[in-house]
Parts: C-alpha cells; structure tokens; sequence
C-alpha cells in the first residue's frame, strides 16, 4: 500500500465584516466516477478528479482565513499515484478580486516524522475583497491515478481531511484565528475500484465532409481510440471501407483512406463509409461517414481567341486557336453561335490533337442574303470537358467575308537543296476570291546560282484547260546596272481568239493551286554551300506582275480591270507599302505612283495583288558531305582515299564508281570551294 497526504494551507485575508455565528463546509465532488453506481465507483486506470468546493453559508461575513488540508488513502492496500494538483483559476473568483498569493515554495514534510509523505502549500493569501458570503464553487482540485492493477478490483480507494501542523485542526477565521472550524461533510469518501469491462474503439480524427478536384487522388486520415485503460490491452483496431475507396491501417489506432474520383463524380456526393473495432469486439463495427465533393475546372482558351481574318466569298478561311485542358480532361472545342445570323455556308472545327483547333469556314459564293459576302460574322466558341456541370470557357473569333478578296501570289522558298541538282520552284495563287484572265509576271533571280532551265504551267492550264503559256528569259529592256543578272517572265491568257476552244474554268478551289513552276539547275559552285538564293518579283513598269480579272460587281460580266501590287513581302511577310517606296522604277517594291496618274483616256489598275519572294535555300555542305572521303567508306582521310584521288589524276572521273558527285564534293580536302585540286591532294 502507498499512503501520501496531501495539504494545502490558505490563508485568506477578509477586507471587513465579523461574526460568531457564521458557519461554513467543503464539500468534495468527483468526476470521472464509473459503473453501475455512479457515486461510488473507480475504474481500474481511469485517473479521478476530486474536485474540492467551497461553501460559505455565513450570513454577512466573509472568508478571512483558513488552514485545511486533505488526504488520499487505501485502507485495503490498493496502488494509486497523485498525478497534479492546484488552486483553481476560478473566473467568478476573480471577479470578486480574488487572487491566490503563492508567497512560500511547495514543502515536503512528513505527518509520522519518518520520510516525506506530505505536500503543503504555505502562505497563500487572497488579495481583494476576500471570499464573499454564499459564495459556492471548486476553489482545490487533486487528480488521482489508481493504476493498472487488476489485483486491485474490489479495493477501496478514499479521501479525507488531514492534519496539518501546527495547529491540528480545522480553521477558518472570521474574527479570531482558529475560531468556526468547517463542517467537511461525511468523511471519508470512499470508492470501490473495479475492472472496467471491455469497450470497443471509438472515431476522435473523422472528417465529416471535404472537397477536393476530381482529378487528384483523394487521401483522408482517420483515428480510433480505444476506451479502455490502459489502451495498450486491445490493439491493434482493424478498419473497413462500406462503399468506393479503400481503406488501409497506418498504426495501431490509424488509417488511410483512398479514392479516385472521375469526372462522372463532379456534381455528385460521394459517401465514405469507414468501420473499425479492436481486437475484443471482431465483427462489431463502430461506423463514420465522410461526405466527398469533388470540383472540375474549366479548359480555357490561350491564343487566337479575337482573331479576325479577311476571305473572300466563295473561299475557305480558317483560324487556329489554342486551348489549356487546365486539369486531366481532355478538352473539346465546338461552335456553340454565329452573329448576326446563321451563314450559308458550311464550318467545321478540326482538333490538331497538340491543343490546338482550327475552325474553318467555308463561304457561299454570292453576296448576303443569297451568300455570305459582306458580313462580319462573329463565331463563338466554346471549349469544355464534358463533364457534368460541362465546365466550359467561351471565346469569339471574326470572319469579315468579302464580296472580294485580293490575290496572294507566292514563290516557294525550297529547304536543303542540293548543289549540281534541278530544284522545281512553285509561284503559287494562295488567296484571290475573283475569275482571272491572265497574268504577266517577271521573277528576278541571281544567275551565277541558279541557271533556268523552263517554266511549266500549273493547274489552271492542266485542269482548266487555259488556252496560252509561254516564258522569256534573258536581259529586258535597258535598266543598266539594276537589272539583276536573271530575269524571267512568264505570261498566261485564258481564252485566246482560236474558234470554239474554250477554258472550262477561270479558276480553282480550294486554293492554293500552282500557277506555274520554274525549273532551275543549282550551280555546283562550293563557295555557295548553306547560302540562300533569293528569287524575287521584279518591276521595270506598271505592267509588270499584274493579274488581268473580272470584278465580282461587274453588272454585265464582260469587264476585265488590271490588279496590280498591293503588298510586296519578304520571306519574313514584312509588309512593303508600295506608294511609300521612292525611287520608281526598276525596283523590286512594286508598282510605283507613276502607275496611278490620273488619266481620264485610260482606266486606272486596282491594288489587288500581294506579293509574297522566295527562294532556294543551298544545303550545308557539312551535312551531305565527308570532306576526305574520297572513297564513301564513312573513314575520312585514310590511305585508301589517297590512293583513289591519284588515280583520278590519272585516269580521271571514271574511278569514281560509287556516287559521282557524292565522291566530287568529298575531294574538296581543304575546303576552298574547288573539288579535285592538286591542293586538295596534296
């Protein structure tokens, strides 16, 4: 058996008020009381509470001093340990003024004389009023831990008043120290400690709800508590999922439960349903529900959203927009409304597959109501994920339909063209909403390159049967040195004056089609490796590069105006204005303003072509050939290379049999621009 007093001197101190008939007790409440008979039961390992009240039944007096002091005890040897102790932070106390004054230390001393066995608080004082009359609440509290031993179900464990020295006896003073000793009730209060019977688990970290985005795997938490005391006698819990999701034990007392959600999820509640018990109660699942949410963002749109394209009536325009599916769905984009009206003709929404969509829109070929020309359609798109709240962001994109929209005329820039080839250049029509009856087009390229071979007609004259094709090339006209060193041009009519032979057509769609082809041979000339050769529209007057067509507007169908430059553009499509160039002709910026003087005997040209230059990009020489390697082994510079070229020097071109001009432009060893030199062999 272990016996330990515990006392607790107060000294109060009362600001007025003395009688001889106050009276007064302390009365002891305890929680954490157990079993059937809730007043006099304590579970083995469940720590008790005795909470010690103060009772001032006086009538107009107050507490001025005291000395009181308690014990706990088991007359039947059962073990038990004081684990805390203290004065209470009593909020209606101090609303009385009344604060506890610890003036000296906690002192161990023991009531027998034989080792330490009692605790006391000394010199406590209260500062203010002092305790008032009536007052009524816990002003001590001492917690007590009965232990874990089963031997002691059926024991008694009990609390009582004790004696402090030096006085021995109860006391509360009013007016003369040691006067009106307190009534402590019926002591002492004695519990019967028993074996708790088994509990089962109990949830204390649940989540009742929680959200999270639909595509991310959701992870929740959980914690069981098992009742019992000491808790270490029923692990470990074992825990289930009821429903979606599954569950697994991280500990003795935890799990982790999982789900992956779906789209088909947003909208919708999701109901977790965990079971758990430990390892007394198999079967008898203790049972909490989380609610899941789940939330779906919305694809967006990135780029090409406001684009606005010009296309001429009767023709294909097409925009490209981009778009961020945001989180893990795979987006879709459609055309959910056109303003100001439905169009006649047909659009469709084409997915790219790398994020992007292009919509296109396919003009009616007459003007609004019967077609679509000039309108402004505004095309609204949306992008979704389908899910089913159909997260969606909308965009608009423009199609300004033309009754007519200008030509494009351009030159192909060909990519890693070999040197010592023909390389085919296409002048293509890749816009031009308007029948033509022919073209005079004249193309400036550098001689010393590119040697021309022929121009052959494209599909205008293959598939329409136009009527006249013919080329000229060589030095026109005296423009002294701003002529380039090659000029070609090319003309082309539609219908000529030969009796019943007819074109079937002025034009084709879908453009771009092939207007005609240059042929050219590259020169061999080492020095040009990885240069680029530009080929270019040229003008020596007004007539030059212009396209002769019949204007959609024309009442009677017999008109045919001249369209000229209107934009002359690089390789990188930056825009020359041609009136803004001086220095007429020649020139390789367009008509000039001399072309617009204002004659009434003549009609003036329209501005109505665009120009785009090519050209043909010389591949690196690096990249196709192994300088040294004579004999194409993939070994550069060995004994047999040598050997090989010498031979050359001998019996010349026909000892190269495995790729002629492979095996030339391997012999340029030092790389001056000339192949088979007797520098390179030595």
């Amino acid at each position: 058996m272990k016996r330990i007093s515990l006392m607790l001197a107060l000294f109060l101190t009362l600001s007025f008020g003395i009688s001889s008939t106050a009276s007064g007790a302390i009365v002891c409440d305890v929680d954490n009381v157990v079993g059937l008979y809730a007043t006099d039961t304590i579970g083995i390992g469940m720590p008790v509470t005795f909470n010690i009240r103060l009772t001032n039944v006086g009538i107009d007096n107050k507490v001025k001093g005291a000395m009181n002091g308690f014990q706990v005890y088991s007359p039947d040897g059962a073990d038990w340990t004081i684990t805390d102790y203290g004065p209470t932070t009593d909020t209606e106390m101090e609303t009385y003024g009344i604060v506890w004054d610890l003036v000296y230390a906690v002192n161990e001393f023991s009531v027998t004389g034989s080792g330490a066995d009692t605790l006391g608080f000394g010199g406590s004082v209260v500062t203010g009023a002092g305790i008032p009359d009536l007052y009524d609440d816990v002003v001590y509290w001492i917690t007590v831990d009965p232990g874990t031993d089963l031997d002691d179900d059926g024991k008694t464990l009990c609390f009582d008043s004790s004696y402090f020295p030096p006085s021995g006896v109860w006391m509360w003073a009013y007016g003369a120290p040691g006067s009106f000793p307190p009534d402590f009730g019926t002591v002492p209060y004695c519990y019967t400690l028993y074996n708790v019977p088994d509990q089962n688990v109990i949830w204390t970290v649940a989540p009742t709800d929680t959200t999270g985005d639909h595509c991310d795997l959701m992870v929740l938490n959980y914690t069981v508590e098992d009742q019992d005391d000491p808790a270490e006698w029923d692990p470990p819990a074992t825990f289930q999922a009821t429903g979606p999701g599954a569950v697994a034990a991280t500990g003795d007392w935890t799990c982790q439960y999982t789900y992956a959600p779906t789209l088909g999820d947003v909208g919708a509640t999701i109901v977790c349903t965990l079971g758990a018990h430990d390892a007394m109660h198999v079967g008898q699942w203790v049972e909490t529900t989380t609610d899941l949410t789940f939330t779906n963002e919305a694809p967006v749109f990135t780029d090409g959203i406001g684009t606005t394209i010009d296309v001429g009536m009767g023709n294909t325009g097409c925009i490209t927009v981009t778009v961020d599916d945001v989180d893990c769905d795979p987006s879709e984009v459609s055309v959910i409304g056109v303003a100001p009206h439905a169009p006649v003709g047909d659009y469709a929404v084409v997915d790219n597959g790398d994020d992007t969509y292009t919509v296109c829109f396919n003009t009616a070929a007459e003007a609004y109501p019967v077609g679509d020309g000039g309108v402004l359609y505004e095309f609204t798109l949306e992008v979704t994920d389908n899910g089913p709240d159909r997260a969606s962001t909308t965009g608009e994109v423009f199609f300004n339909v033309l009754v007519t929209e200008p030509f494009e005329v351009q030159i192909e820039k060909t990519h890693n063209t070999l040197q010592g080839m023909h390389v085919m250049v296409d002048v293509t029509l890749n816009k031009g909403s308007e029948e033509m009856g022919g073209w005079d087009m004249l193309i400036a390229y550098d001689a010393s390159a590119l040697n021309f071979q022929a121009a052959i007609p494209g599909d205008l004259h293959t598939i329409c049967g136009w009527e006249y094709f013919n080329y000229r090339y060589g030095p026109f006209g005296n423009c002294g040195n701003q002529c380039p060193s090659g000029l070609l041009r090319v003309v082309a009519i539609a219908e000529t004056n030969n009796g019943a032979n007819h074109p079937t057509c002025l034009t084709l769609d879908p453009k771009p089609i092939v207007l005609f082809s240059l042929d050219f041979l590259v020169s061999n000339d080492r020095t040009l490796e990885c240069m680029y050769v530009p080929i270019r529209f040229f003008w020596m007057d007004c007539g030059d590069n212009s396209i002769a067509f019949h204007p959609a507007d024309d009442p009677d169908g017999y008109t045919t105006v001249q369209g000229v430059s209107r934009y002359v553009l690089t390789m990188d499509m930056y825009h020359i204005e041609n009136m803004n160039v001086p220095g007429g002709f020649p020139t390789y910026t367009g008509v000039q303003a001399e072309c617009f003087d204002n004659d009434p005997e003549k009609p003036l040209p329209i501005q109505f072509v665009d120009f785009i230059n090519g050209g043909v990009d010389i591949i690196c020489a690096d990249s196709i050939d192994a300088r040294g390697d004579i004999n194409l082994n993939g070994n550069s510079n060995e004994i047999a290379d040598a050997v090989l070229f010498s031979n050359y020097f001998v019996k010349g071109l026909v000892v190269f049999n495995v790729n002629v001009q492979g095996q030339i432009a391997a012999s340029d060893v030092n790389a001056d621009g000339l192949t088979l030199s007797v520098a390179d062999l030595v």
